[in-house]
């Protein structure tokens, strides 16, 4: 019988991904529209894939968050993120755990219609719940790693802390599952270095939860 009964997943990174191009040019118009052309190089890359992008913004541009934050909205569009996102080959990996009964949700730090652009591509039939950890969400949630997101997760799928595992890319991720006493999973795809952060397991590869889930 398998101890868990429920896998979460972020969503940007770790079961989607945004090209490169896509990537830089909303960063790039966001900094523009506020009168900014100069920043470090690794600015783009950290703001995108790694958490707490308020600190990175206050480290890097040395102006309020916000102000990035509300232009941000404007300019990482839904029809922009349907355009621009791709899914990668081992999703329907998600098909073989929902046959063995896991229940699947997402937890994200994405925006509304973000989560909804990616949702749509991956197909909305392979999750039993979303959830936007994000300010713009209704309600409103706190960002990960704060538990409150997840909690909700597991809550509309009736399932318990030690039931779940969550699979993320980030040290967001890894802190979240940690939080809210459920077993982490990073996912390394590649697309920038490694967090520095000590998470229960890791892979390259959703395939490789298999041994994991077996364990």
């Amino acid at each position: 019988m398998n101890r868990y009964k429920a896998g979460f997943f972020d969503l940007d990174s770790t079961l989607v991904y945004t090209t490169a191009r896509y990537r830089k040019r909303v960063v790039g118009n966001v900094l523009s529209s506020l009168g900014i052309t100069k920043y470090p190089d690794w600015f783009i890359d950290k703001f995108w894939f790694f958490g707490n992008r308020a600190q990175t913004i206050r480290d890097a541009l040395g102006i309020d968050p916000e102000l990035v934050f509300r232009n941000y909205h404007e300019h990482d569009t839904e029809e922009g993120r349907r355009k621009n996102t791709r899914v990668f080959d081992d999703v329907g990996f998600l098909d073989e755990l929902r046959k063995d009964g896991y229940k699947i949700g997402v937890v994200t730090g994405g925006s509304p219609h973000v989560m909804n652009a990616n949702v749509d591509l991956i197909g909305r039939h392979r999750f039993d719940a979303l959830v936007s950890a994000n300010s713009y969400a209704m309600p409103p949630l706190p960002p990960k790693p704060d538990p409150k997101g997840l909690y909700l997760c597991l809550e509309q799928l009736g399932v318990r802390p030690e039931e779940a595992f969550f699979v993320g890319n980030g040290e967001e991720d890894v802190g979240v599952a940690q939080n809210a006493g459920v077993l982490d999973i990073l996912i390394l795809r590649g697309e920038h270095e490694p967090p520095k952060v000590d998470a229960t397991h890791r892979i390259t590869t959703l395939y490789e939860l298999r041994d994991i889930l077996r364990g």
